[in-house]
């Protein structure tokens, strides 16, 4: 390292000239020489050139004490951005200069650059932003972890229409649970890159987070009577009848998503092999695959698009309308089903009462991807292994095919516990049929049992007992472990004696035998 000033030639009078400024010459940790300048001021020139080289030498061990992490904080922001550019700098302070804005940019650049569509980038993006505008962060050390979460709890729905409108109403569990997981894929992408020292929002999460507006799957019964409506109503949203009715029917027997569906074309169908094909920008993962298809199915998907060309569209499935589309299906196909037990009072009601078909119910709701949750529950009926189910609908891990999607039905829950064994109350029940052990264990008892009937009377030995309360008065009788008295009979227990002579205006009179046991 040198401290040093120019000399340079001057071009109009031809002397050589120094500069005013004095320069700093050093070498970083990667052997790089930098020459930048340092003031006019040489003693100043020269503390900075000694703060230079303990820098060097901290970025080299990676440890910076707290002298040199002060220093730096109070650097110029100009001296700062080219420590930065240099690589002489821990990422907490190179992040610290920079907006948010521009690191937001960068990880949208960086999302879209990964693998996921722009839109996805956008919305994650867009997330993150408007946390970090309700928090009023401006600079990365502004950052927190109960800021961030304060900050998402006060959030409102929004409603798009012509402008954003806020509707007042405090955001689902869900969606909290979306922007605090867009905040901390940020927050670790800023860790992972080197731009940030720490991760602030590692640790930061809503405890017991519970699924308001969970899914449901469509019974059997419900998907006969959908499929039975739409291929006999009329053209919706552009769509006929019968072509919804063959995408409903698609998308239940193969778990295909709505933007799956609306890039198939002619030429993504093998009707030989009864096959799919999905090309890897249509799908969520980016991976595409190929998918089987039921063979009556594949019939009717043959027949329906057997005048088409090869790049045309399956199905005329609009982004806008689908959800709506398949809203309506299902409100239409439920009030057909309920109005054709309209002479039935009794079955009339109860139709209007139940949740057949209805679009929000105390299971969760119904929407066109629980076509998808359909599909897995379908699968898990059936009696497919999870590793099948979780191939077919193209999960990352089986708990999520468990866990999320697939569902149980109440009557196959009712099914499942009436067929369970029944257990006869009667101990009869046991010995009926004796074979292998149980023959053993049956005869062991009965032996028992007789053993203890052919068991000789011992007599009683002379006296009285005073512990025993099976004798009575007057009386000889067998005890339960057949004893019997065959001396004099005892006219009065003792303990009935004592009782006796406490009542007012009794005056028994013992035995001789009772005398001489009370005299004793």
């Amino acid at each position: 390292m040198a401290v040093y000033k120019r000399k340079r030639k001057n071009k109009s009078t031809g002397k050589v000239e120094e500069s005013r400024a004095w320069f700093i010459r050093f070498i970083d940790h990667y052997q790089r020489e930098h020459t930048f300048a340092a003031g006019s001021d040489q003693a100043e020139a020269r503390k900075l050139e000694k703060r230079l080289l303990e820098v060097v030498g901290c970025r080299k061990s990676g440890f910076y004490p707290a002298d040199v992490s002060i220093w730096l904080d109070c650097l110029p922001g100009r001296l700062r951005h080219k420590l930065s550019r240099w690589d002489l700098l821990p990422g907490g302070l190179v992040a610290a200069g920079i907006p948010l804005a521009q690191h937001l940019c960068d990880w949208k650049e960086y999302l879209a650059a990964s693998g996921i569509t722009q839109a996805q980038a956008e919305q994650q993006h867009a997330r993150v932003e408007r946390v970090f505008k309700e928090a009023g962060y401006i600079y990365w050390p502004d950052l927190s972890a109960e800021k961030t979460k304060l900050a998402i709890s006060r959030m409102h729905k929004l409603v798009y229409k012509k402008k954003t409108i806020s509707t007042g109403k405090p955001i689902s569990a869900g969606t909290r649970r979306h922007y605090l997981k867009a905040s901390k894929q940020f927050s670790k992408w800023m860790e992972s890159t080197g731009r940030a020292a720490n991760d602030p929002l590692r640790l930061a999460g809503f405890k017991q987070v519970q699924i308001e507006r969970r899914r449901r799957a469509l019974s059997r019964d419900e998907i006969i009577c959908l499929l039975a409506y739409t291929r006999r109503a009329g053209v919706l949203y552009g769509m006929p009848g019968p072509e919804r009715a063959l995408c409903y029917q698609l998308a239940i027997e193969s778990g295909l998503r709505r933007g799956e569906l609306r890039a198939l074309k002619r030429s993504s169908f093998d009707f030989e092999a009864c096959t799919i094909r999905l090309d890897p920008q249509d799908t969520k993962n980016r991976k595409g695959g190929t998918l089987p298809v039921k063979a009556g199915t594949m019939e009717l998907l043959k027949e329906h698009l057997s005048g088409k060309m090869p790049n045309t569209p399956a199905f005329r499935l609009t982004n806008s309308h689908s959800a709506d589309m398949f809203k309506t299906d299902l409100a239409e196909a439920r009030q057909e089903w309920i109005d054709s037990a309209k002479d039935n009072p009794i079955e009339h009601r109860r139709r209007v009462e139940s949740d057949f078909l209805k679009e929000k119910t105390a299971q969760g709701r119904i929407d066109f991807h629980s076509t998808r949750h359909t599909f897995a529950s379908l699968l898990i009926e059936t009696g497919v292994n999870i590793k099948c189910a979780q191939t077919l609908l193209r999960h990352s891990n089986p708990a999520l095919t468990l866990g999320v999607y697939a569902h149980t039905q109440d009557k196959i829950q009712t099914e499942a516990i009436q067929n369970l064994p029944d257990f006869d109350p009667e101990p009869q029940a046991v010995f009926a049929a004796k074979t292998g052990t149980d023959d053993f264990l049956a005869d062991a008892i009965g032996a028992e049992k007789k053993a203890h009937e052919n068991a000789p009377i011992r007599p009683a030995k002379d006296g009285i007992n005073r512990h025993r309360s099976a004798q009575s008065i007057g009386e000889n009788k067998k005890s339960r472990n057949a004893v019997e008295c065959v001396k004099t009979p005892v006219s009065m227990h003792f303990t009935a004696l004592r009782q006796t002579r406490g009542r007012r205006g009794s005056n028994p009179q013992p035995s001789d035998r009772q005398s001489d046991a009370l005299t004793n």
